[in-house]
C-alpha cells in the first residue's frame, strides 16, 4: 500500500525519515545507516575532532545580488548561456563548479544562499553506474560521490572564492568520512571542468595547507569532472524545506549558522524563486 512518509524527529534518537513513496522503500532506506549519529540519526556535529578551522585569512569583497535560476545539465564542460532570468532581463554569463564535501544537503544549503549563485543542485558523480538512485549510492557499490553542481555568475563571484568557502563548510582532512557519514559517497572532492579550474584549485589547496587552517593534511581529491547525475527531487533544497528534521537540526543547521557567520558579505538577501 503506497504511503508517503514525511520527515519527522524521534525525540529519543533524533531519527530522520526520508520522504519515500512506499513502506518497503522506507525500510530499505534505513538499512544502510544504523549508527545512531549517522545521517538518519545525528545528534552531534559532523566535524572530526582535532581538525578545527582556525580562521579565514583571505580578504573578502562585497558583491551584488544575483537571481536564482536552475542551470542546464553539465557533462564536463563550462556553460555560457543567455537564458532568461525571472525579473532580471537576461543571464549573460554562467559558469559551473562541482564539489563534494560529505552530505550534499549541507553543501547545497550553503551555496544556495550565496550572491551570484543561480543554482546549487545535489547529485551524484564519479561512479560507474548510470543514473544511480539514492539507495544505490548509499549502498556504496556504485563508486558515486554525493556532489553539488553550482551554477554561478563569474562577474559576481569567482571560482576561487567558491573553493575558499568549500574548504570551510566541511572537513577536508577526513578521508571518505564526514562525522558519522562514512564511505566514498562522502569523499572530499573537487571536480574541475577545465584547466583553469584545475590550476585555481591547486592554488587554493596550497594556500589552505600553507595557512595551516587545519591540524592535519588535506585529503581532498582533485579530478576531472565526470558525468553529473541530478539527485532525486526530494533531495533538492532539502534543508530549506526540512530544517527541523533530525539530521538537519543537529548537523546541517549548526554548519549553516557557522557558514553564515564567516561569509556574511556573500549572503544573498534577495528572496529565492
Amino acid at each position: 500500500v503506497a504511503e508517503r512518509l514525511m520527515p519527522r524527529v524521534n525525540p529519543m534518537l533524533a531519527t530522520r525519515i526520508l520522504p519515500v513513496t512506499t513502506v518497503a522503500s522506507a525500510r530499505s532506506a534505513f538499512t544502510r545507516h544504523q549508527a545512531p549519529l549517522s545521517r538518519r540519526g545525528a545528534t552531534t556535529s559532523a566535524t572530526t575532532p582535532g581538525s578545527q578551522v582556525k580562521g579565514i585569512p583571505w580578504a573578502l569583497q562585497s558583491l551584488s545580488a544575483a537571481p536564482v535560476q536552475t542551470a542546464p545539465a553539465v557533462r564536463g564542460h563550462c556553460v555560457i548561456t543567455a537564458a532568461a532570468a525571472p525579473g532580471a532581463g537576461f543571464k549573460m554569463s554562467e559558469e559551473v563548479a562541482i564539489v563534494g564535501g560529505g552530505c550534499f544537503w549541507c553543501v547545497e544549503a550553503c551555496y544556495s544562499q550565496m550572491k551570484g549563485v543561480y543554482s546549487a543542485i545535489s547529485g551524484y558523480a564519479g561512479g560507474d553506474v548510470p543514473n544511480p538512485t539514492y539507495e544505490q549510492v548509499c549502498g556504496k557499490t556504485t563508486g558515486h560521490i554525493e556532489v553539488v553542481k553550482i551554477a554561478y555568475d563569474p562577474t559576481v563571484i569567482d571560482y576561487r572564492t567558491i573553493l575558499k568557502i568549500f574548504f570551510t563548510v566541511h572537513d577536508p582532512t577526513s578521508f571518505d568520512r564526514q562525522g558519522n557519514d562514512v564511505g566514498k559517497p562522502y569523499r572530499s572532492t573537487i571536480m574541475y571542468l577545465n584547466e583553469d579550474q584545475k590550476k585555481i584549485a591547486e592554488e587554493v589547496m596550497r594556500d589552505v595547507e600553507q595557512q595551516k587552517l587545519y591540524n592535519a593534511p588535506l585529503v581532498t581529491e582533485l579530478v576531472p569532472a565526470p558525468t553529473f547525475y541530478k539527485a532525486e527531487k526530494y533531495h533538492q533544497r532539502y534543508y530549506e524545506q526540512n530544517p527541523n528534521a533530525g539530521y538537519c537540526a543537529f548537523v546541517v543547521g549548526p554548519k549553516i549558522a557557522k557558514f553564515r557567520s564567516k561569509w556574511a558579505k556573500y549572503l544573498n538577501t534577495a528572496p529565492r524563486m
